[in-house]
């Protein structure tokens, strides 16, 4: 039941060998071959860690499971809803990029494999339950963990879904037209646009093409996957600054110091891709460089009674670049003695905010759970934003008790402080660390006494009292499973709410009320203004049934004793009296709609439904003909396409499958 693999030698990057202090053997026996050989089965799919899974995969899709070939999207599926389960449980998350993105290529994957059964919805996420049911009890993380996990499944599926269907479209006419034209290579453009576009992995492009017996140009695929990278580069925003050999400096700003004596080390002109500038490096610098998403510091630098504005500061590998201005006459040469001076006031501001994201950080895994995860932040003297892993919506709830737990830490004034340490202790004091980032042996652990340890290198105030206030002021999705707040401390907080608190003022006086009876009053207003629009509404809604009713007595073909219309529309609303309409009328009829953008609807009535003509039948054959896209209910449904729509075209194709269905 097992390979043996004898363990001696490591073999460094240059071919040498190195005998391992500690040889070994690895067997390979792992839980699934053990189960195998106990349960006396022959394969590991057909134990009682899998066949569960097998058994609800058949129900779902209603596809019988089989032992051979055709049980192969079966065991694909089963086998990466484990994979998905343990590593997204252990803090790993679907991304474009490095280990994220392998996680996303086999949820995709898997995707794709439901699509082949008919599962056409999310499903693999209601595979968590089943998967908890046969392991949980040994592993008890994916038991804590089965919400977050299963959140995080679902709406990856939910995003990858809405391109999936188009993409499989277009594959299947990129194979037709290869394989029409005698070829047997999908060219590189086209898997790089599959790839771009619709989000297939490639090596999941390259098994549907082995599928169709039919291989991939990668050559022509990884030259235009360079190009994109070249134009992305090339749209960094300040990258000529990379450019150069910056000798490394030394940021002694901690601690509230502003302003330091220090001498030039490097002064070089940088043009940048939005503007020109001086750079000038200094021995050692109070001025913070631009990284970890705190931004960089201005101020000045005086020179023998000379002041220099630096406008921005930039961290470029060991090195601190000032940013200048030109068309100025600089007396900054190499070893020249000059006082550089931060502007005190905005970095305390900065301060504020950077410090407020660590409460706010802290706060939300209290909140939320444990499998929050930084995943992005910005830190400037005006506002703070943070970007975090959470696959749904934030509460209006949760956001309350988020600002009330940082507020609590602000008002209980905790010191904070800094200091630099091997990473093993760092982490041994439970200093959280970016998932996937890279740290050095040293590193700098920012401690909020007595409520948050994270690894950081920015710029913070000693006490959170400092801070004053924090004021959420949105919370919003920036990518799939990926949230944003952005807040506001100190004095820009102070200043949100003397506005709002002027806003209300203003309303009170509007609505000549006092303050505490102005919500009543709005709300009094909206169910006035809800009751005469549900009766403007109804209104509308029988004058258009009046109007389709008299179209369907008048404006009609007949084919085989079904009752065909085919007209144009002119709002949404109007198409669901349409569909409401269509759904009372007691004899086969269809009701087919479009507009001047290429857009379609197609209504059934209860009797044409039964002849086999719904109205998904009818919008499938719809987008075959037209190459157009679209679906919706048995009675109703909605699509488009590209191609201009008339009344003719409409009709004759749709004659052409009533009188292909009707016998």
């Amino acid at each position: 039941i097992w390979n043996l693999v004898f363990m001696q030698y490591n073999r460094d990057a240059e071919g040498k060998m190195t005998p391992l202090p500690k040889p070994s053997v690895d067997t390979g026996a792992g839980l699934e071959r053990i189960a195998m050989v106990m349960q006396k089965v022959d394969s590991n799919y057909d134990t009682d860690l899998f066949t569960p899974l097998l058994k609800t995969i058949a129900q779902m899709s209603g596809k019988e499971y089989f032992e051979d070939k055709r049980g192969t999207s079966h065991r694909v599926i089963a086998d990466h809803i484990r994979a998905l389960t343990f590593a997204i449980a252990d803090g790993g998350m679907p991304s474009n990029e490095g280990r994220g993105y392998v996680l996303r290529r086999i949820l995709r994957r898997a995707s794709r494999h439901g699509r082949l059964l008919d599962l056409h919805e999310p499903f693999i996420y209601k595979l968590m339950a089943v998967l908890v049911d046969i392991m949980g009890s040994s592993f008890p993380e994916i038991k804590q963990q089965a919400e977050h996990v299963a959140l995080v499944i679902k709406s990856e599926e939910e995003s990858f879904g809405e391109t999936l269907d188009r993409g499989m479209e277009i594959f299947e006419k990129v194979v037709e037209r290869v394989k029409t034209s005698g070829q047997s290579v999908i060219p590189g453009d086209e898997v790089f646009k599959l790839y771009d576009t619709y989000g297939f992995p490639v090596d999941m492009t390259e098994v549907m093409a082995r599928e169709q017996g039919l291989s991939l140009d990668m050559d022509r695929f990884e030259k235009e996957l360079a190009y994109q990278r070249e134009r992305s580069k090339s749209s960094a925003s300040f990258g000529a600054i990379t450019t150069i050999e910056w000798p490394s400096s030394r940021f002694i700003g901690y601690g509230d110091r502003f302003e330091a004596v220090t001498n030039v080390r490097a002064f070089a002109p940088y043009q940048g891709p939005d503007a020109d500038w001086i750079g000038t490096v200094l021995v050692e610098t109070p001025f913070y460089g631009e990284s970890g998403g705190q931004v960089g510091d201005t101020g000045e630098i005086i020179v023998d009674g000379r002041q220099y504005q630096v406008l921005d500061t930039k961290r470029v590998g060991e090195s601190i670049v000032h940013l200048l201005r030109t068309h100025v006459d600089y007396d900054l040469p190499d070893g020249k003695t000059v006082t550089a001076k931060v502007k005190g006031v905005r970095q305390k501001h900065t301060q504020r905010n950077h410090t407020a994201t660590h409460l706010l950080h802290a706060a939300l895994r209290t909140v939320l759970g444990t499998h929050v995860q930084q995943k992005g932040s910005l830190v400037s003297p005006d506002h703070l934003r943070f970007d975090f892993s959470h696959y749904k919506q934030v509460s209006e709830e949760e956001l309350k008790e988020i600002e009330h737990l940082v507020n609590e830490q602000i008002l209980f004034n905790r010191k904070v402080t800094w200091k630099e340490m091997p990473i093993d202790e760092a982490k041994a004091r439970g200093a959280m660390a970016l998932f996937g980032e890279k740290y050095g042996d040293t590193v700098r652990m920012v401690e909020v006494e007595d409520y948050s340890r994270e690894l950081c290198g920015g710029t913070h105030v000693q006490a959170t009292g400092e801070i004053g206030l924090f004021v959420i002021t949105a919370e919003s999705a920036i990518a799939a499973g990926i949230r944003r707040i952005e807040a506001l401390t100190g004095k820009g907080a102070l200043d949100y709410l003397s506005n709002l608190k002027n806003q209300f003022d203003y309303t009170a006086r509007l609505l000549k009320q006092p303050q505490e009876k102005v919500v009543e009053r709005i709300e009094e207003l909206l169910e006035e203004s809800k009751r005469l629009k549900k009766e403007v509404d109804k209104s509308q809604a029988q004058s258009a049934a009046s109007g389709i009713a008299d179209l369907f007595s008048h404006k009609i073909k007949k084919i085989k004793g079904v009752t065909l219309l085919v007209n144009k529309f002119d709002s949404k609303e109007q198409l669901n009296t349409y569909a409401d309409v269509t759904l009372t009328i007691a004899y086969p009829a269809i009701g087919v709609f479009f507009n001047d953008a290429n857009q379609y609807a197609v209504t059934s009535s209860k009797p044409a439904v039964a002849l086999k003509l719904s109205a998904r039948d009818i919008i499938n054959h719809l987008n075959k003909q037209l190459s157009g896209r679209g679906g919706g209910r048995e009675y109703f449904t909605q699509g488009g396409c590209e191609q201009p729509l008339t009344e003719q075209l409409l009709e004759s194709t749709v004659i052409g499958l009533i009188e292909g269905v009707v016998k």
